[in-house]
């Protein structure tokens, strides 16, 4: 390895099938990344072209830096090579099966179920807003007027109706 190299900067000069053992790659791909970054070889070496390692380095990975913030087409599909597609859905689904064995992810069935239940109890809370304004200006003397009562009462409505919908489409 070491004695063909006549000076130190001949250490980082690598070619293709050198670089492509190192980096543990195809020489293919590594030939490819080359081409697409527009390396120029740093020399010749026993006929063939060297590359300095500075430059190649980044551009084998570039492409892999890249791709780790996922674009989405409009139809919610991820905008990647056909391969990297079959990498990126197999990561969905084992990050899935992830969240589901450390009961980090929760069936939305019984998500909606739980969300009905709690609406089930805030309603009638909501209900009584209005009641226990009116009941604290008459005792305590908070000083709301009728007008700002029933704007309260109006600002709540939308809320119960809303409330009410979710629990009559549960069942609850």
């Amino acid at each position: 390895m070491a004695n063909n190299v006549n000076g130190i900067q001949d250490a980082y000069c690598w070619s293709i099938n050198k670089i492509a053992i190192q980096f543990e790659m195809d020489r293919r791909t590594v030939t490819e990344r080359i081409r697409a970054a527009g390396i120029s070889p740093a020399g010749m070496k026993n006929g063939h072209p060297v590359y300095a390692l500075r430059d190649v380095g980044p551009a084998l990975y570039r492409r892999q830096m890249e791709t780790m913030t996922v674009e989405f087409n409009e139809d919610g599909e991820p905008l990647l090579e056909p391969r990297d597609r079959l990498h990126w859905y197999q990561a969905q689904i084992y990050k899935v099966q992830f969240e589901k064995t450390a009961k980090a992810l929760v069936d939305a069935g019984d998500y909606r179920r739980e969300m009905a239940k709690m609406a089930a109890v805030m309603l009638p809370f909501l209900e009584s807003v209005p009641d226990h304004l009116k009941d604290a200006t008459d005792r305590e003397g908070c000083g709301l007027d009728d007008a700002t009562l029933a704007c309260a009462e109006r600002a709540v409505s939308p809320i119960i109706e809303h409330l009410r919908e979710v629990i009559d489409d549960n069942n609850i």
